[in-house]
């Protein structure tokens, strides 16, 4: 079977994981590269290009300096809408240009440093 995320070099996922661990990275091939388990609040600087989940169990989260070009899958949506995460920043990602979706919690956004904080 083709792998979905095969378009990014890498994905960050916390449902498409080989293992039980809260969030993972996924090549484009779908191979895991790292394994993540995070506490209340969580930060990511490895290299991702596109974020298509979040973790369950997160009340903040950090996406810095990642190489991010898109936060979410038009496709599944409802991955990143339905997160719990009530706080999220994404810093230093200035070729984040594609859509964003955004979990319908969220109470607190910061953006800086990327193409959409300047729209």
């Amino acid at each position: 079977m083709a792998c979905r995320f095969a378009a990014y070099e890498s994905t960050f996922t916390c449902t498409a994981c080989a293992t039980s661990t809260d969030c993972c990275l996924l090549d484009r091939h779908c191979a895991q590269s790292v394994s993540y388990a995070f506490g209340a609040v969580a930060v990511v600087t490895d290299q991702i290009e596109l974020v298509h989940s979040l973790p369950p169990n997160v009340d903040t989260i950090v996406f810095r300096g990642n190489g991010l070009r898109q936060f979410g899958l038009a496709t599944d949506a409802a991955a990143l809408t339905r997160a719990r995460t009530t706080q999220l920043s994404i810093i230093g990602n200035p070729s984040l240009r594609e859509s964003v979706f955004l979990p319908s919690g969220l109470q607190v956004l910061n953006m800086s440093q990327t193409a959409l904080d300047r729209a």
